[in-house]
């Protein structure tokens, strides 16, 4: 009798350690899914901004962002110059033809958050610890080596052409 009763506690336990290695790993999966579609919506959002370079048509970063997947979403955007530096024995290598087309004072860097909203078990603000992404992207302001769609839609209208002038006279400011 002392057997049976031994047998099917080892059996339980064994039974509660099978289980809870299984819930781990579907819990696992569920977060690194809600993570990878955090960082697509993070990508979309990135080349939606390259595309259309103005906060103002930007989606509003204090409501959700669209279901994508089954979860919603928030973001914030945050852009701000970036100053290069040339490295001294490379640029006396180097004629000012051959370091590219990019203008040093022209560059900027665009940052977007993206993460659960909380109504997908997520936050209203950006939480540490809750599957999101953050992604950075350095980039030139003129949209004339991205795609002729880029630079289609920046003729479209009076006021892109004058941000479009503005980048190239002005630096991008």
């Amino acid at each position: 009798m002392l057997e049976v009763v031994a047998a099917v506690a080892i059996l339980a336990l064994i039974t509660a350690t099978v289980t809870s290695g299984l819930n781990y790993m579907v819990a696992q999966n569920a977060r690194e899914r809600r993570q990878l579609a955090s960082m697509e919506m993070a990508n979309r959002l990135v080349l939606m901004y390259l595309d259309l370079d103005n906060e103002a048509k930007m989606p509003p970063q204090s409501l959700p962002l669209p279901s994508y997947g089954g979860d919603s979403f928030m973001y914030s955007l945050r852009t701000e110059r970036v100053r290069l530096k040339d490295n001294p024995r490379a640029l006396e290598r180097l004629s000012a033809g051959q370091r590219g087309g990019v203008q040093r004072d022209r560059v900027r860097q665009v940052t977007i958050r993206v993460w659960l909203h909380k109504d997908s078990q997520g936050r209203e603000y950006p939480p540490e610890a809750a599957p999101s992404a953050i992604l950075s992207r350095l980039f030139d302001p003129l949209p004339l080596q991205r795609s002729p769609d880029s630079l289609q839609q920046r003729l479209s209208s009076e006021e892109d052409m004058r941000n479009l002038i503005n980048n190239v006279v002005g630096g991008g400011q």
